[in-house]
């Protein structure tokens, strides 16, 4: 994840999807963009998507807070099918157009920001003993006595009837 702080937003810390082989560190610049569907179509196509490829842009989707494991757990319910390949075996023919789907998602969650939730404090005690002070309210979803015998399976007793001396 990574904050910006000048729209006070958080957001996704990933590069665009990059094909090329690392050295010392960095990757060459794309020869291929496979930031679009057409793309990545051609990529498979080529035979330059293979299972350690494939795993390898799945991996490099860090999401360590989980708002989009969603999408990360498709990709890895999708990579188990490929179980079984070489680590240098092309993409099944039957895979390719699902992971191009999954692939246009991931880059485009790349897009997507989500407010700093540390920003919308509307009430910040000064100390603890401050926090112990504030009035009580009652909450909207709070139980009502109707809720009673749902929650228990007991009866609630009406608050008409007599009650019983010992």
């Amino acid at each position: 994840m990574k904050w910006l702080p000048e729209k006070d937003v958080l957001g996704l810390n990933y590069n665009p999807m990059n094909l090329e082989k690392k050295v010392r560190g960095a990757k060459k610049t794309a020869r291929l963009d496979v930031t679009n569907p057409d793309g990545l179509r051609t990529a498979f196509q080529n035979g330059l998507m293979t299972r350690a490829v494939v795993l390898g842009r799945v991996a490099e989707f860090y999401d360590p807070v989980g708002w989009f494991e969603p999408l990360k757990l498709q990709m890895k319910l999708l990579l188990s099918g490929l179980n079984g390949l070489d680590w240098h075996d092309r993409v099944p023919d039957e895979f390719v157009e699902p992971w191009i789907e999954l692939f246009t998602l991931m880059e485009g969650a790349r897009e997507i920001r989500i407010p700093d939730a540390s920003s919308q404090r509307t009430v910040q005690p000064k100390c603890v003993s401050c926090a112990f002070q504030m009035p009580l309210t009652k909450q909207a979803d709070a139980p009502s006595t109707e809720d009673f015998s749902f929650q228990t399976g007991a009866t609630p007793v009406p608050s008409s009837a007599p009650v019983l001396a010992s």
